[in-house]
């Protein structure tokens, strides 16, 4: 592969094309990669999608003008625990073949691993890139497990992390200055660190505009597990309470929920006497989401005040900052040194329920400000969060790494 377009591998373990926020934040880094003159290609090495829910079917194509493929003929993950291991473990043989295969044809100049803390895939693409002298990147959204599940803590978690899996990579990329902060601070060298924040595009495809009116957007889930662990990825309790209030003295407002329905929510939405004004979609297509986004008075990141929100930021926020909506958002990590309360977004403080409540509020009572507000958060996420910004130091170090190996 000539030197002015690197070939890049980005390897990664969950769901693609469509999937949660890792998947779009790999999409992103792709489309960012191929945007700087790479020649990018998106690797699944395991199953993904369960029978009864999934998403993604083809096991090779391209997506938004990025390639990507499983090493598997199909995208199912099993459901019993033997399976499971069987397809993990055959997977990371035919990712290595593939990658070998690869690069006899084309030279891999870079290898990316994304979505995924599993030592064993970290320890061949080491081996493989040592080897054939190419450029390793890891890229860190979050706080790694051992930090994140309080529950879940073991030395053993901790030291494989921070003695041996992170320090296989050239270089890690990080979304918050917090964890650049935790990466220095277990002896990482600064230079290795870069800084890829948030990045966001619009949506460029169909859009389906929904049938209701008047309403606030919610998309989420209450609570993520790992293995047998879990922890609060939102707080959709307080945006519920919040909701209950704002519904005494705004009765025909609505709360859209997207994404798999969950008991648990609509239990909460009859504690708190609001069921018959919240919509639970379920499941959407993109050109729904992003009809709902288009059309909704306000859009809510009730995120809790946790190790996993202080150190990443969601990528609901681009998204959502994108479609010139006032965005409402609890006051968690860095927002405040990169967005300005009252002028970019609303923001309140995680857990206090009168106080989104209130920023609820400013949105019916002041539509100009609300209005005002919508338009200067897209501004501003159009400044900060475009791919050419944000891939600029990741491509300085990679082109001088390559003039260096020749």
């Amino acid at each position: 592969m000539s030197r002015t377009h690197p070939n890049v591998k980005i390897i990664f373990g969950n769901g693609f094309p469509y999937g949660g926020a890792s998947t779009k934040r790999c999409l992103h880094i792709a489309k960012g990669l191929q945007e700087n003159g790479c020649k990018t290609e998106i690797i699944v090495f395991r199953g993904t999608e369960r029978v009864e829910n999934s998403e993604n079917k083809l096991t090779s194509g391209v997506f938004d003008g990025v390639k990507f493929r499983y090493v598997h003929k199909s995208t199912e993950w099993p459901t019993s625990k033997l399976k499971k291991f069987v397809n993990l473990t055959s997977g990371i043989f035919k990712l290595s073949g593939y990658l070998h295969r690869e690069n006899s044809i084309n030279k891999i100049d870079v290898i990316f691993l994304y979505g995924t803390f599993l030592s064993a895939v970290n320890l061949l693409l080491a081996a493989m890139s040592k080897v054939r002298n190419i450029i390793y990147v890891f890229s860190l959204d979050e706080y790694p497990d051992h930090i994140i599940y309080p529950e879940a803590k073991r030395f053993y978690s901790g030291f494989l992390f921070e003695k041996v899996f992170i320090r296989r990579f050239d270089y890690i990329l990080v979304i918050s200055k917090l964890l650049m902060e935790y990466c220095a601070s277990i002896g990482i060298n600064k230079e290795r660190i870069l800084f890829y924040p948030l990045t966001a595009t619009d949506w460029k495809g169909k859009i389906t505009l929904p049938e209701t009116k008047n309403y606030f957007f919610y998309s989420g889930f209450n609570r993520t597990t790992r293995g047998r662990h879990s922890y609060e990825k939102d707080e959709p309790q307080t945006l519920f309470k919040a909701f209950s209030g704002l519904s005494e003295k705004y009765p025909n407002i609505k709360l859209i929920v997207a994404g798999q329905i969950d008991p648990l929510l609509q239990k909460l939405a009859a504690e708190y006497k609001i069921s018959e004004k919240t919509i639970f979609t379920g499941k959407i297509s993109d050109e729904e989401y992003h009809g709902y986004l288009n059309n909704a008075l306000g859009l809510v990141i009730p995120r809790p005040d946790n190790p996993k929100s202080e150190a990443s930021v969601p990528f609901r926020l681009g998204e959502f900052l994108l479609k010139g909506n006032p965005v409402i958002v609890a006051r968690t990590g860095e927002l405040d040194s990169i967005l300005n309360d009252g002028e970019h977004l609303l923001v309140y403080s995680p857990g206090n329920v009168l106080d989104l409540q209130a920023k609820l509020e400013i949105v019916l009572d002041d539509p100009i400000l609300s209005k005002t507000i919508g338009e200067k958060g897209k501004l501003k996420a159009l400044e900060i969060f475009n791919l050419n910004s944000v891939n600029f130091e990741l491509m300085e170090k990679i082109n001088k790494r390559l003039e260096e190996v020749g």
